[in-house]
């Protein structure tokens, strides 16, 4: 492991589970983001509104894992607007 590697190892485990968690939110945002731009790319005559439904298609997946094991009924506010 070199130290740079091992910096980040020892951050993350100093992190409260407050700030892991908003960390795992702002990725899933991330990764919506992602989503949509693939598919934006992959099917250029979509249109936003399809590429909208398609992404929030996963959110609606994930809700079920958002309720279950973080107690939350959905996505934190401020996060909303990225799905």
């Amino acid at each position: 492991m070199d130290a740079l590697e091992a910096d980040s190892l020892r951050r993350a485990r100093q992190a409260d589970p407050a700030t892991k968690l908003r960390q795992a939110c702002e990725l899933i945002a991330m990764g919506i983001r992602i989503q949509r731009s693939n598919l934006r790319r992959r099917h250029p005559e979509a249109t936003e509104e399809g590429v909208r439904s398609s992404a929030r298609l996963s959110v609606a997946l994930l809700d079920g894992t958002w309720g279950l094991r973080r107690g939350l009924d959905r996505p934190p506010a401020d996060l909303q607007a990225d799905l």
